[in-house]
């Protein structure tokens, strides 16, 4: 402990009210303290504990964070916090400052942050399965409720609105780490694909019940037939692909029309799964 201002204003506190001999039960509402706190070696001993108001106990606490060094002084840092917490809840006539709040809550952000560092939680299958049977059935909130989204139309691929476009950078980008070798393996993993299976046992297809509806022009994919519609799909257009040839870059396959290719494309394909 260091011998400072603080630590001369803490027992000052703590001498006044010894001298005053209070007791409980007078008309005025005090809290134990610990003069040496239970979690730096003191005990319940009388001699160790002093009757003091909710103010006093606060500065007490506040106090000794600041004259208590080494690794007790994230003891005191944690207990400060806990009484900080208290106030306005089980102390609605106590307040503590904001800025002392946000000092104290850094204080002990970094302290929680240096404690858990390297530190890794492994969670038991016994405490999973029981995290499990807790959200089984009726027990689950969404339990036999519709999807709150059935049946209505959704924004573009990804959650992106309709209409949203790649940049040339952005799609330059993603197809090159898609044509890294290995990219994708994970698709043909024996694991995965068993995975997938067990996941969805018993289940029923988020498209059960939707079919393909057309009105000559455009196509939907709903449960219900709008207005106007016949169910069935427009037969396909190869227009657009008409003239259209294989070029690559090295890295990728596109498909353009002879003389708008761009510039480093050749024309022919190569394997870019390996």
């Amino acid at each position: 402990m260091l011998n400072n201002k603080y630590y001369r204003l803490y027992y000052s506190i703590v001498n006044t009210a010894q001298k005053a001999n209070r007791k409980k039960g007078q008309g005025i509402y005090y809290e134990n303290h610990h003069i040496l706190p239970k979690s730096l070696g003191g005990s319940n001993h009388k001699s160790n504990l002093v009757l003091l108001t909710p103010k006093e106990h606060f500065v007490c606490h506040h106090l000794l964070t600041k004259f208590v060094i080494g690794e007790n002084k994230s003891k005191m840092l944690f207990a400060f916090w806990n009484l900080a917490n208290s106030c306005g809840k089980f102390r609605p006539n106590q307040k503590i400052y904001s800025k002392t709040y946000a000092v104290l809550k850094e204080r002990v952000a970094a302290l929680v942050s240096e404690l858990n560092k390297g530190r890794k939680v492994e969670v038991t299958e016994s405490t999973k399965e029981k995290i499990r049977q807790t959200k089984l059935g009726d027990k689950n909130p969404n339990y036999g409720k519709p999807a709150h989204n059935r049946g209505q139309k959704r924004p573009g691929v990804g959650g992106r609105p309709k209409g949203t476009k790649w940049s040339d950078e952005t799609r330059k980008k993603m197809s090159e780490i898609r044509s890294q070798p290995g990219y994708y393996d994970h698709l043909s993993s024996p694991d995965r694909a068993e995975k997938i299976r067990q996941k969805h046992l018993g289940k029923t297809g988020s498209a059960k019940d939707k079919y393909w509806y057309n009105n000559g022009e455009r196509e939907t994919y709903q449960f219900t037939c709008p207005e106007g519609y016949v169910k069935g799909r427009l037969p396909k257009s190869l227009e657009a692909k008409r003239g259209m040839l294989w070029y690559n870059n090295g890295i990728d396959n596109k498909q353009y029309k002879e003389g708008q290719e761009l510039e480093g494309y050749v024309r022919g394909r190569i394997k870019t799964k390996q």
